[in-house]
């Protein structure tokens, strides 16, 4: 929704409406259809070329489309200085902890952020991440929100991203002894999500009592149908490159999802969003398979990535109300 303000081509802003339309129209007949028409009109003109993935150049650029396309004409900052008081800190981790301004209530629900980008791009302030956030307030939540600013491959692989998380948890753990702690994130930030939640010590994890998965990115072989898919319009490529970005220039087949069955039994009620024309949606289904004995709730929309709250409201609200339920149950 906020790409209509970002001042883009005109060539742009035509193929996104006509995506938005195509959407409402094909959807409920042939969702992957839709899914190939957007990917095909929009992904080429804001992700990097194959060509130039490698170049330092192309990957800046491609950082700060994604940058201004989360932050349209600064909406970020707009937005939080109305609902939010922001305290930066850059101690173990780097991290933006968000105080709402207007809460009634105890604040001891603390929710811990990881933003998307494909473990290459994004920021601790995307409006992604405000969004959602701003849901949740509008359904009565009051809480922290604490964004981490975890590091970006290719220049720091696997595991930074991840100790980042990790070590921005066990920060705020430290921090707000008497809180308790959900965490969340979204496409690529899900992935880290859910592997610290994973890699919490049992002392730790009895502390986080919510898991949000947005759109998760977490199979790199790139070999769901879906992605396969996808590499019509070469945003499989793309999704390859990133995994190679984030594993220091090397193919792995196997990821989050290839971990033994018992250390998902020890997941906190989990919360999986996907999309029905999304590349991802593979990821997240084949997780909830894993996790659909153990408290797990699924979620599944119209739309491409990360596009459901844009092009389906109906399935958004539930996304929304579902993830308000399971953090009213954190905090009863």
């Amino acid at each position: 929704k906020n790409h209509r303000s970002f001042p883009l081509p005109t060539q742009l802003k035509q193929l996104y409406r006509m995506g938005q339309t195509f959407s409402y129209w094909i959807r409920r007949d042939e969702d992957i259809i839709f899914g190939d028409i957007l990917t095909a009109m929009i992904i080429p003109l804001i992700m990097p070329f194959e060509a130039s993935m490698t170049s330092k150049e192309g990957l800046e650029q491609f950082r700060a489309a994604i940058q201004k396309l989360s932050n349209a004409d600064g909406l970020y900052g707009r937005q939080v200085s109305k609902n939010w008081n922001v305290e930066h800190i850059v101690e173990e981790a780097e991290v933006y902890i968000h105080t709402p301004l207007k809460s009634k209530e105890p604040l001891d629900l603390i929710i811990i952020y990881a933003h998307g980008g494909g473990f290459v791009a994004g920021d601790a302030q995307c409006g992604t991440g405000l969004d959602y956030f701003n849901e949740l307030l509008k359904r009565g939540i009051s809480f922290r929100w604490v964004s981490v600013e975890y590091r970006l491959a290719p220049e720091h692989p696997y595991p930074a991203g991840l100790q980042d998380v990790l070590a921005a948890t066990r920060m705020m753990l430290l921090r707000f002894p008497q809180s308790r702690f959900a965490l969340a994130g979204v496409s690529a930030g899900a992935c880290l999500a859910l592997e610290a939640a994973l890699d919490l010590n049992a002392q730790e994890s009895q502390r986080i009592h919510s898991l949000a998965l947005f759109f998760p990115f977490l199979e790199p072989a790139c070999s769901t149908p879906f992605k396969k898919h996808g590499y019509r319009w070469n945003f499989g490529k793309w999704l390859q490159w990133c995994w190679k970005g984030y594993y220091n220039d090397t193919i792995r087949t196997k990821g989050v999802l290839n971990r033994p069955l018992e250390q998902f039994a020890a997941l906190p009620p989990t919360l999986i969003a996907t999309s029905k024309a999304d590349p991802l949606r593979d990821d997240g289904t084949l997780l909830f398979a894993k996790l659909k004995k153990n408290n797990a709730t699924h979620i599944e929309g119209y739309g491409s990535h990360a596009c459901m709250p844009a092009v389906d409201r109906v399935n958004s609200a539930l996304m929304f109300e579902a993830w308000a339920s399971q953090l009213l149950i954190v905090k009863s």
